[in-house]
């Protein structure tokens, strides 16, 4: 006995397990290989080795702008992601081997390419991986469980999603007809796919979003991809379900389920799909959970969706309705064109009469041509003011078809017996902040955001009129959403007063650095700010012992650098506000009724500073490092030396660029900033 146990003592501790535990051999090990491996970020030798081949300098680029992400690097898959991909599907290939070695039958062949496929989903393989892996399955005329298309689901986006259940629904016809019979879909098998696929989904809107803040596309082909996903999903039965699924996850399933067609903007669909939920939980003697609601608040901002794109159409009913045409501002530009009309008849019956070779012919001929050029830019502006108009109404009756949809929710949130109406209110500034972050640059027309913004101040009113202590966490959040909208917007004033609420109601609460943040992005898209007023917003955060973050260094970088490269207005410019001029006067002198032109008051406008140098650039770079040791982005660093690379036939820039080089190699850098600045080529 005692030799048994010397070698049982021998063998390896994973022996042991495997040994004692049910679970088989390559689940274990599979399941150690995801959670022990770690992204790692790519060396700088390996950096430099790539610098070496071709377009390896455009991806060690990409590197350093993934820093901080943005949209225009949301489908950018970091070196640290690929080489962590790698390493767990080589160490996963050399378990399949292992089984494949033992000679192991069809079932647990299958099992352990389902065990596979979760792992690979939960690494984040590409969804193209996990298709070709499907496709050696097949080959090999391994069964495909439900598993399987499970995890496919977690990585499938657009129509993929709708081809995977599709191959599920054919593989179990495939073995009806082979077999003779086919094992049901447990109600656990039957909860995922409905609640993966609604999750695939509303990544998939999510990400086209994501894409580019500028792109246009139309909302109806996600709504046929929603309906063919529907469709597609094998059937539920609710009873079997509430006995057997956890309450936790048929939750989960029916936030997926009412935010999927509410992000459609398919307001029927969701509340529909609310009265359903509604008489399944009375069911179970539940009521539905607040978070389902505040999922379908979600089509708020769809509903705005089709403003990036209004028919001309439409547009031209709309300018003719009365409502445009009595506009004040069309009224007004109309009356400047209407009281050109006497004095031009005037001057042309007189400059018939005028003989050539009257001296005053040719001033009097030249001051009726730019009277005509003016009173053909007042008509032009009139058209202009009128789309303008009709956009507004367009933007109005969107913004009032999701007001009555919110107003439906909260009508059946209040119906199922809650009371406190804050998570509603929470949800809803959260979608005055998605719409702002979707069509702030997809929508040309200024009444949405007025329109938005509208909203955001009469949603504060509420909420300030009814909070009471036990919510402060709350109305925070919604401060910091209805904050967010307006940097979004790029609306100064109304931010400014969003903080100054805050600060009012919860004094003790300070500014955070996301304040700052937001605050600075939104004066550095204004081309009035002065670097100055960034510079003051700095030191205020400095005194409050807040350090800049690389997000901060890098946003007044940009505005700097902006500023460096738009230095002087375009001859159009120029010859744009000539003309201008020149009307305006010639409109005084015949007494014509042109309002002088005003700044908009709750719009930022101050006087255009000094234009600085690249070295003013680099030494604040390298001051707020030396004061607060923020290091900055490699992206912010690159955005300098490009410059100074393409201007350096100035000998004052290449001075400029070597200090800051020589500032860089005793900064702790990432490896792609480091060997990037390494294989500069300076002239």
């Amino acid at each position: 006995m005692h030799q048994t146990a010397a070698r049982v003592s021998r063998l390896p501790p994973g022996v042991l397990r495997r040994a004692a535990s049910t679970v088989p051999w390559y689940r274990q090990e599979i399941s150690t290989i995801v959670p022990v491996m770690e992204e790692t970020s790519p060396t700088i030798d390996e950096l430099r080795k790539l610098m070496d081949v071709p377009k390896g300098r455009t991806i060690v680029a990409s590197e350093m702008n993934a820093q901080g992400r943005s949209s225009g690097t949301a489908d950018y898959v970091p070196l640290a992601q690929r080489k962590l991909q790698d390493r767990v599907w080589t160490r996963l290939q050399r378990v399949l081997a292992d089984v494949e070695g033992k000679g192991s039958n069809m079932a647990t062949l299958s099992d352990a390419y389902t065990a596979t496929f979760q792992a690979l989903s939960r690494a984040n393989m590409p969804y193209e991986s996990l298709e070709a892996l499907l496709r050696h399955m097949q080959s090999r005329h391994i069964p495909v469980s439900t598993g399987v298309h499970i995890a496919m689901l977690h990585q499938a986006r657009g129509n993929s999603i709708v081809q995977v259940l599709r191959k599920l629904s054919a593989g179990r016809a495939a073995s009806v007809l082979l077999d003779g019979a086919t094992p049901e879909l447990l109600p656990t098998d039957i909860q995922s796919l409905h609640y993966v696929a609604y999750d695939s989904f509303i990544k998939t809107l999510h990400t086209r979003y994501m894409e580019s803040t500028t792109s246009v596309f139309p909302l109806s082909n996600y709504v046929d991809l929603y309906l063919a996903i529907v469709g597609a999903l094998p059937p539920m039965d609710i009873k079997i379900m509430e006995r057997t699924i956890s309450t936790e996850r048929l939750d989960k399933l029916a936030v997926a389920s009412v935010r999927a067609p509410a992000m459609c903007g398919l307001c029927d669909a969701v509340l529909d799909r609310l009265d359903i939920l509604r008489d399944e939980y009375a069911g179970r003697s539940a009521t539905v959970p607040s978070i389902v609601f505040e999922a379908a608040i979600e089509g708020f901002a769809a509903l705005q969706h089709e403003l990036m794109n209004v028919p001309e159409s439409t547009l031209n009913l709309l300018r003719k309705t009365p409502e445009v045409m009595s506009s004040p501002r069309v009224m007004a530009v109309r009356d400047i064109a209407t009281a050109l009309n006497e004095p031009l008849l005037q001057n042309r019956r007189i400059l018939q009469e005028m003989k050539s070779s009257e001296p005053s012919k040719k001033d009097l001929a030249l001051a009726t041509s730019t009277a005509s050029t003016f009173r053909a830019a007042m008509k032009k502006l009139a058209g202009y003011l009128r789309k303008k108009e009709a956009l507004h109404l367009v933007a109005r009756d969107a913004l009032g078809a999701a007001d009555a949809f919110v107003a439906d929710i909260r009508e059946m949130y209040e119906a199922s017996g809650h009371v406190d109406p804050m998570p509603l209110q929470v949800a809803l500034a959260t979608q005055y902040f998605v719409a702002a972050s979707r069509f702030d640059r997809r929508v040309s027309s200024a009444a949405f955001q007025d329109e938005l913004v509208f909203r955001v101040f009469r949603t504060l009113d509420e909420v300030a009129a009814t909070m009471d202590d036990t919510q402060e966490a709350q109305v925070l959040e919604i401060l910091k959403y209805s904050y967010r909208t307006c940097v979004l917007l790029f609306r100064v004033s109304e931010a400014m007063m969003v903080l100054d609420m805050k600060e009012t109601l919860f004094p003790h609460v300070a500014r955070s650095i996301d304040d700052y943040n937001d605050l600075l992005m939104a004066l550095c898209a204004n081309r009035k700010t002065r670097f100055a007023q960034l510079l003051q917003i700095l030191q205020r955060m400095h005194n409050q012992g807040l350090a800049p973050t690389p997000l901060t260094i890098h946003r007044l970088v940009t505005f700097r650098m902006h500023q460096l490269n738009d230095s002087r207005p375009s001859r159009k410019m120029n010859m744009n506000h000539a003309k201008e001029e020149a009307m305006r006067d010639l409109a005084v002198q015949w007494k014509i009724p042109v309002p002088p032109a005003k700044p908009h008051p709750l719009v930022l406008y101050t006087a255009e500073d000094d234009i600085g140098s690249i070295g003013d650039v680099v030494s604040f770079v390298i001051d707020w490092h030396n004061m607060t040791g923020v290091v900055p982005y490699g992206k912010t660093l690159k955005l300098v030396v490009d410059y100074c690379v393409e201007q350096q036939a100035d000998a004052t820039i290449v001075h400029e660029l070597q200090r800051l080089l020589q500032w860089a190699a005793h900064v702790p850098l990432e490896p792609a900033t480091r060997v990037y600045l390494e294989h500069l080529t300076i002239e």
